[in-house]
């Protein structure tokens, strides 16, 4: 697997080859794409400005990070939708 954003690293290299004890002895010419190392996917949307603005006033407000929020309102749409079960639900404060 190779990092395909080239363009923000110098040099793109096979990560399957990399275990922990490796990744301090490549130089800083060789990037590993940090999104290919995490154990969970990225899913990006598009959404308007004033969407946007609104959620970070929310989060400001609560003192919480976007990407928190955008989970808990996505695992709360799922909840409701019943892909959850009843212990998730509960914890999201969504009424069964």
């Amino acid at each position: 697997m190779f990092c395909r954003s080239q363009h923000l690293f110098r040099k793109s290299i096979d990560i399957s080859s990399i275990t922990p004890k490796k990744i301090g002895s490549y130089s800083s010419a060789y990037k590993v794409c940090w999104w290919q190392t995490l154990s969970k996917r990225i899913v990006f949307a598009r959404m308007t400005s004033e969407d946007v603005e609104l959620i970070k006033k929310v989060c400001k407000a609560r003192g919480e990070q976007v990407s928190d929020f955008v989970r808990r309102s996505v695992r709360k749409e799922l909840a409701r939708l019943n892909y959850l079960s009843e212990e998730e639900k509960k914890a999201l404060e969504v009424e069964t």
